[in-house]
């Protein structure tokens, strides 16, 4: 697959910068060049790959079976997870960006064009919220928040998503006939159209998961991290409880209906597998770990250096030794020394007073005397 692109060439240098960081997930194009060709032209070859979701849909009748709906799912959450992970939101989700593979992986998913694609997250921070001077995306499948003229997040490419895949299935939206004099026109009248759609109503007979992967996008503010494995569960649920009602036999991730019903796929055929998904951390997660690690360590540096503070003080006054006057019952003086004990501030603060009387004095005072009168 070739792209050139001259007057819109920053697009394309976008798409290459979003793809490099890409390339280790299954779910993107590989990219197998790039350059600038003779002319000026920038360039971009990437592998060859199917026809997209909306030719499958045309191709099997108009709309896509629930089950390929779920299968279609559970490949397209992991790959909005991924694209999330490195910092990017889409802003373009739509049936026409999602690609299909050839061959053994033509049951496989490819998310492309990220001519559009925006960092959310600069690494240490999420990128605040604002309004745009236009629309971008899709006016079918574009968030409210996009109708909007707000920035879009993450919250908005999940949203897309619900419309993507409830597209598929219903083979049409509520919204998608109308029309306007202009497109800002045309944008509000979408707008509220997608206001007034109820989750379970658009998801009628498309399936539960559908309906929970709309509400929970709606329900997230600007900067929430998306819980991408709860509603990768609902799909995963969603698939088992199909097999129970087509007899317990296993749906596999090739038994999506363009395969299903291609000639050119036989029955022996041996389907690559899907990727299982592994969870990624966002950038925020990262963020919040680096937070919790540095508060932990200067708690912890805290706390070490009042302990050795303490410790230090502690050892001061168990080393000092305090120098009494007393006298013997004869009158002559007695130089009497007591090591301070541990609870040695009793002593400076008179709690424990000493004693006067050589006979009552602690232990180490009457040794001390014992040693006097020997050594005289």
């Amino acid at each position: 697959m070739f792209r050139f692109e001259d007057l819109l060439s920053g697009f394309l240098d976008n798409e290459i910068a979003v793809l490099r960081k890409l390339q280790k997930q299954q779910g993107f194009p590989k990219m197998l060049h790039t350059g600038r060709e003779p002319g000026g032209f920038r360039c971009l070859v990437m592998e060859r790959l199917g026809k997209n979701l909306f030719e499958r849909m045309r191709d099997v009748g108009g709309h896509l079976s629930p089950k390929t709906g779920v299968l279609i799912a559970e490949q397209a959450v992991p790959c909005l997870e991924y694209l999330h992970s490195k910092g990017f939101v889409h802003r373009d989700i739509k049936p026409a960006n999602f690609l299909t593979g050839l061959g053994a992986r033509a049951h496989h998913v490819v998310l492309i064009d990220f001519g559009l694609a925006e960092e959310y997250h600069t690494g240490k921070m999420h990128v605040e919220q604002r309004s745009v001077p236009g629309f971008n995306g899709n006016f079918r499948y574009a968030s409210v928040h996009a109708h909007s003229y707000r920035r879009p997040g993450r919250r908005d490419d999940v949203e897309a998503l619900a419309y993507v895949l409830c597209f598929l299935v219903r083979g049409s939206l509520p919204w998608s006939g109308i029309n306007a004099k202009d497109w800002r026109d045309r944008n509000r009248l979408i707008m509220e159209a997608k206001e007034k759609a109820d989750p379970r109503e658009l998801a009628d007979g498309v399936g539960q998961p559908f309906a929970a992967l709309l509400s929970a996008a709606r329900a997230l503010g600007f900067s929430e991290r998306p819980d991408y494995t709860s509603l990768l569960s609902g799909f995963q649920q969603e698939r088992l409880r199909l097999q129970q009602a087509e007899g317990g036999e296993p749906i596999e991730a090739h038994h999506v209906d363009w395969v299903l019903q291609s000639s050119e796929n036989g029955s022996n055929m041996e389907f690559e597998p899907c990727i299982a998904r592994a969870e990624v951390r966002q950038p925020d997660d990262r963020v919040l770990l680096s937070t919790t690690l540095s508060r932990a360590i200067s708690r912890t540096s805290n706390f070490t250096r009042s302990t050795s503070s303490r410790t230090t003080t502690n050892a001061t006054l168990t080393t000092n030794t305090i120098t009494l006057e007393t006298k013997k019952p004869d009158g002559r003086p007695q130089d009497t020394r007591r090591p301070r004990a541990r609870k040695g501030w009793g002593a400076l603060c008179g709690r424990r007073p000493l004693a006067s009387d050589p006979a009552e004095a602690p232990v180490q005072v009457q040794r001390s005397l014992r040693r006097a009168q020997t050594a005289t």
